[in-house]
């Protein structure tokens, strides 16, 4: 029991850190951009870009495996992605199925949420290039 506390707790830490940084980064990324930025289209309709990603996943799920590597690549091109298992997750979303791709702007707000497989092209396109980390 004390193991999984510790693990929760890690978890927990991370996901405030990544809360803290998406929010100092995503003010001094935002100061002088337009608010244009923040839409494209997909499937022809506008929708609001994400500015970060959250992907819920677990190890025995082979959908999850291909989007981990997904987000993997999205990570290098230096996109700000978190993975997290689906039984170390503990945000206030209604996790029920895996993989979920949660989708957050600049403020930590929750823009919406996919569930099921998703293609790298179709993750890639509602993330937004300003919020690259490199």
């Amino acid at each position: 029991m004390a193991q999984l506390q510790a693990v929760v707790m890690k978890n927990v830490a991370i996901i405030l850190a990544f809360a803290a940084f998406v929010a100092f980064f995503s003010t001094v990324v935002h100061k002088n951009r337009s608010y244009s930025a923040y839409f494209g289209a997909m499937d022809g309709q506008p929708v609001q870009r994400a500015a970060s990603l959250t992907a819920v996943t677990s190890q025995t799920c082979p959908p999850c495996q291909k989007v981990k590597k997904h987000i993997q690549q999205l990570r290098r091109e230096g996109y700000m992605c978190v993975i997290i298992d689906f039984n170390d997750y503990t945000g206030p979303e209604n996790i029920t199925m895996v993989p979920t791709l949660l989708y957050f702007d600049k403020d930590g707000n929750l823009l919406f949420k996919e569930v099921g497989y998703r293609t790298y092209e179709q993750i890639k396109s509602k993330l937004i290039p300003a919020y690259k980390i490199s």
